[in-house]
């Protein structure tokens, strides 16, 4: 954005923004010199010439109409009041749940420890040597851990089902947004294979080589399948494993994860020598084989299911937006229904996010950064044309 020179010839006020959570009217003088536009606070900084101002202002409005003959619009924000994530639990308090009512979440390892609690629909079931469950075991029917060594903190039998949610649309929604997306099954074959960005593929998905590493969100409609030496994260990310309708397999020679493994309409299969989750498994079934099995459940793994780290995100990138603008005051007089109604998508957003309703909050957020950033836009180029206005006016009269 081009801005006035130091000597400050021309008449020009800048606006450094300042966030504020209260609210107040579109204009409102405050104490310190700030102007506060609906709860933002803006500070000015006043530059000489106010005779140039009035001289020059009619110019300014007459070619501005000209070359700038609508504004950025911002749109009606109409979100689906029946938001999935708001019938999502409002806390995972399981490290391994399986929903099916008919098969048991089996372990078949010499040495399994979990950290956190286990939920079955039908039974539990460890075949190996060592039980390690800093949590409580709770299965609809019978839990079956009779291992030469076992340490459970409780164990829970004939509980009442859990229900199992269906977080899809709001994942979907999450890594749409950037995700490189597939309409067909797809096969990545490779010595390493690396995914940096989320990963949408409508079919099945399947990884063959020697190293997976991925963050984001890898989702497939279909069955999911790794035939790898290693699977892991890549960097210090999460990574959230999702098959829609079908299942997840994983034969590996070793597992190291931070994140989710979620297939709620199918089963997770995980054949591996040494496999470390921080993390979650959410499925229909689960079976795990090895040698060595650990996983501890993280209090924030429902957050990356239920959209609330991604509508924290874009919260936070719409406050960066506002904190880095730079306006002048012809800009915000010009530009004030555009960004009132920018402003009023933006706390729709909050409203959502107060209610839980994360989702929608996401959503609203995305939309109220689009509408910032193409504001943002024609405020630069309405900024640039006004100070060559006022700087050119300076060769025809002296104020």
């Amino acid at each position: 954005m081009m801005r006035p020179s130091a000597s400050g010839r021309s008449s020009w006020f800048v606006m450094n923004m300042e966030i504020v959570r209260s609210r107040s009217d579109f204009r409102n003088k405050v104490p310190g010199g700030f102007i506060e536009v609906h709860g933002f606070r803006f500070a000015k900084t006043k530059r000489k010439s106010k005779m140039k101002r009035s001289l020059v202002t009619l110019l300014v409005i007459a070619i501005l109409n000209l070359l700038f003959p609508y504004h950025v619009v911002a749109q009606e924000h109409s979100p689906d009041s029946d938001s999935p994530s708001s019938s999502l639990p409002v806390a995972l308090n399981f490290t391994l749940i399986s929903g099916s009512e008919k098969s048991p979440l089996t372990l078949r390892t010499a040495k399994s420890t979990i950290i956190g609690n286990v939920h079955t629909n039908h039974n539990f079931e460890f075949k190996g040597s060592n039980l390690f469950v800093d949590g409580s075991i709770v299965a609809v029917n019978k839990v079956d851990a009779n291992a030469p060594k076992t340490e459970i903190n409780s164990i829970i039998e004939h509980a009442h089902p859990f229900p199992m949610f269906d977080a899809g649309a709001v994942v979907k929604t999450i890594a749409g947004i950037d995700a490189e997306k597939i309409n067909t099954d797809k096969q990545y074959n490779g010595s390493k294979l690396t995914f940096e960005k989320s990963l949408m593929v409508k079919g099945r998905l399947t990884f063959n080589g020697s190293l997976f590493q991925g963050k984001g969100y890898i989702i497939s409609g279909d069955d999911m399948t790794f035939n790898v030496s290693s699977v892991s994260t890549w960097g210090k990310g999460r990574l959230v494993l999702f098959s829609e309708n079908g299942d997840i397999t994983i034969r590996a020679s070793k597992v190291n994860l931070n994140g989710i493994i979620y297939a709620p309409n199918g089963t997770v299969t995980i054949n591996s020598a040494n496999i470390n989750i921080n993390g979650s498994i959410i499925a229909e079934r689960i079976e795990v084989s090895g040698s060595e099995f650990h996983i501890a459940g993280q209090e924030d793994d429902l957050q990356f299911l239920n959209g609330y780290y991604a509508a924290d995100e874009y919260r936070q990138k719409f406050e960066h937006l506002l904190s880095q603008w730079q306006i002048s005051e012809y800009s915000l007089e010009n530009f004030q229904p555009e960004l009132d109604g920018v402003l009023a998508i933006y706390e729709s957003g909050l409203e959502y996010e107060r209610n839980g309703d994360y989702q929608n909050a996401f959503n609203t957020y995305v939309q109220a950064c689009d509408q910032l950033e193409a504001l943002l836009q024609v405020v630069e180029e309405h900024n640039a044309l006004l100070l060559q206005i006022l700087n050119s006016s300076d060769q025809d009269f002296d104020v």
